[in-house]
């Protein structure tokens, strides 16, 4: 039994590749299946059946650990010597990866479980960077963004005091598009953002380097001051994505590029990111089977639609988002603006909605957006205060409240 363990614990560091090529490959299916089979033969199951049940009492768990003060207390814990249990944290650690694009529910178990076992049986350098990603689980399941957040710095501090190089490049990728922008500046995210690209990139996790993109291009576009800006972040996407064949990452940056070329008026038309060398029906064929582009193309489509005032084409896109929103993590950025789109566009298109349920369910979705913008702009009004406030103003005009509305507009 002694050799058998020993053996599985040597196949670790190569599944773990395995699961890195494959990740980058987009066959996330298949690598987090691999990983799975490897972890149960190390005596941790993954409960497939009852995955839920499992996920809530794992919650309970970890919400226990932050009530007693073991949570606090994670940088007094020694680094484990066992060589299983450092296997089973790193495959824990690179299974969450691949679920993520996958199952995000199978995501949820792997950072909740490697959280847990860090608390119960030490502190290893996987784990640690694993609960980084805490916010996938907190986030959607119990709305909480703090707990997350709070528990990634601590954790990044963890890391950096202990020398883990490679490991808080990867968390600062984490923390750049899960955490940060809840509660700091955006620019604060873009500044992780390149801190990990670089960082992955000399580490070789150029999957990594690759995602970080998406933070950063998503803060450069509310923060530059130049349209230029946005251009040279979006070349640097396009290019890398290319260079390391991550088809994954490129379905989405494609959007990108082509916001910046509407907005510099190089597309046939301005609601329309068509130009000469790109069509949208055919681009939308190509991403198919991507969810996650599919969902960033409605958006990034969308925000050109309000730029260009087609509230109604705007509306139209958000719902057609709407369809994909279950594949991409609650804690990403372009959640709210997902939320902002979809209100503003609404207020501007209601009155011409000749439907009476439509009518109630648009408002129902207005309220429920502006709720939650309220809350985000209490924890970081310089991020969501802007967005919650020109709905607010975009809300009395619709109902004839014209001077309220000129107020919040100044």
């Amino acid at each position: 039994p002694t050799r058998r363990s020993s053996d599985l614990v040597q196949l670790v560091n190569a599944c773990c590749v395995q699961l890195v090529s494959l990740s980058n490959r987009s066959r996330y299916k298949e690598a987090f299946y691999l990983g799975i089979s490897l972890l149960e033969k190390l005596g941790v199951s993954y409960p497939e059946d009852k995955l839920m049940d499992v996920i809530d009492s794992e919650i309970e768990k970890y919400y226990l650990y932050e009530r007693n003060g073991s949570i606090e207390k994670l940088e007094q814990k020694e680094l484990i010597s066992s060589k299983k249990e450092n296997a089973i944290a790193k495959l824990l650690n690179r299974i969450t990866s691949t679920s993520v694009f996958f199952n995000p529910l199978a995501s949820f178990w792997t950072v909740l479980v490697s959280t847990n076992l860090m608390v119960e049986k030490g502190v290893t350098n996987w784990a640690l960077e694993n609960s980084a990603t805490m916010a996938l689980a907190l986030v959607p399941l119990k709305n909480d963004f703090y707990t997350g957040y709070r528990l990634t710095k601590k954790t990044i501090s963890i890391v950096e005091q202990k020398g883990f190089k490679a490991e808080a490049y990867r968390m600062y990728h984490a923390y750049s598009i899960l955490n940060c922008h809840w509660f700091e500046p955006l620019e604060t995210a873009i500044y992780y953002a390149h801190k990990a690209y670089k960082g992955n990139l000399e580490s070789g996790e150029f999957e990594f380097s690759c995602f970080s993109f998406f933070t950063s291009m998503a803060g450069i576009l509310e923060c530059c001051s130049s349209i230029s800006e946005m251009q040279v972040e979006v070349e640097a996407a396009l290019s890398f994505a290319n260079k390391t064949g991550n088809l994954f990452s490129l379905g989405s940056f494609v959007s990108f590029r082509q916001l910046v070329k509407t907005l510099k008026g190089e597309t046939i038309r301005y609601v329309s990111f068509n130009d000469k060398t790109f069509n949208e029906e055919t681009h939308l064929k190509d991403i198919n089977c991507n969810e996650i582009a599919l969902c960033y193309y409605y958006i990034y489509r969308a925000l050109s639609d309000v730029i260009f005032s087609d509230f109604i084409g705007a509306y139209i896109l958000t719902k057609k988002a709407a369809s994909y929103l279950s594949y991409v993590p609650p804690s990403y950025y372009i959640i709210a603006l997902y939320r902002f789109l979809t209100s503003i566009s609404i207020c501007k298109s209601i009155e011409q909605m000749k439907n009476i349920e439509e009518k109630q369910i648009m408002q129902k979705v207005l309220e429920e957006n502006q709720e939650w913008m309220y809350q985000r702009a209490k924890d970081a009004p310089f991020n969501f205060q802007h967005l919650y406030d020109i709905v607010c103003a975009e809300m009395k005009a619709m109902n004839g409240e014209y001077e309220g509305a000129l107020r919040l507009y100044e």
